[in-house]
């Protein structure tokens, strides 16, 4: 009973340590994320000039057809960027495949069961 109160000092401490050092190290991500949007915040204040390449005056500059063809190529890209965002398609119905493999319930059936010295 004399170690009692050793154990619980150093578990104290202890712990006191892991809990300083995560308030000191949330600390830091604070006040890194605190810095970051500052600096944001000073950067969407200052206007950025445009390149003159892509300043369009009017839409009066492009004919029906430049317009059409500009349409066209962005459908055709967004569609056939849309299968790298998605999921692949599921090939066998959830919960159809319990078991891993032969051998997985093979070693699951092994573990159920009672181990006997004999055997």
């Amino acid at each position: 009973m004399p170690d009692i109160g050793f154990g619980l000092w150093m578990t104290a401490a202890g712990m006191g340590t892991v809990f300083a050092l995560l308030i000191l190290l949330w600390g830091l991500l604070w006040l890194i994320g605190w810095i970051d949007q500052r600096s944001l915040r000073r950067a969407a204040t200052q206007s950025v000039p445009a390149p003159a390449a892509v300043q369009v005056e009017s839409a009066e500059e492009f004919s029906p057809d430049e317009i059409a063809a500009i349409t066209v190529a962005v459908l055709a890209y967004t569609q056939a960027d849309k299968p790298s965002r998605s999921l692949p398609p599921r090939v066998h119905e959830p919960g159809s495949h319990l078991f891993a493999s032969r051998w997985v319930a093979a070693g699951r059936t092994f573990q159920h069961q009672l181990w006997t010295r004999g055997k």
